[in-house]
């Protein structure tokens, strides 16, 4: 019987608490684009904030199905898993290049994951 990873479960802590600080932003976010704009500088930070998270959103979509792969491939203990897992996560970097940096860590945890499990024997 495979062991579950302790490096997918590492990662797997650390992107869930990156996407409850996406979130909590995210939220702070929606909460400045209230309609009740008095002027033209606060109708331009209104627009500056909608592109802002417009532009976000699918890093954080990608990031929360990456995690969602990282659970199937430490619950599961599936080898395909972290692998489609740390992809995600690498493409979701790329789409938030901003916050690549906290993606780092568990991209690479899930790499080595994937590279120290064993194929499965057909």
């Amino acid at each position: 019987m495979k062991k579950r990873s302790v490096l997918l479960l590492i990662a797997l802590i650390i992107v869930i608490i990156y996407l409850i600080m996406q979130g909590y932003n995210y939220a702070e976010g929606l909460k400045t684009l209230a309609p009740e704009a008095t002027s033209d500088e606060e109708t331009g930070a209104q627009i500056g904030t909608a592109l802002g998270m417009t532009m976000l959103l699918p890093h954080i979509i990608l990031v929360a199905i990456g995690a969602i792969f990282n659970i199937v491939a430490w619950i599961g203990k599936q080898r395909w898993a972290a692998l489609v897992a740390a992809i995600l996560y690498t493409v979701g970097g790329v789409l938030g290049l901003i916050n690549v940096l906290f993606l780092l860590v568990p991209m690479i945890l899930c790499y080595v994951a994937f590279g120290k499990s064993k194929p499965d024997k057909n």
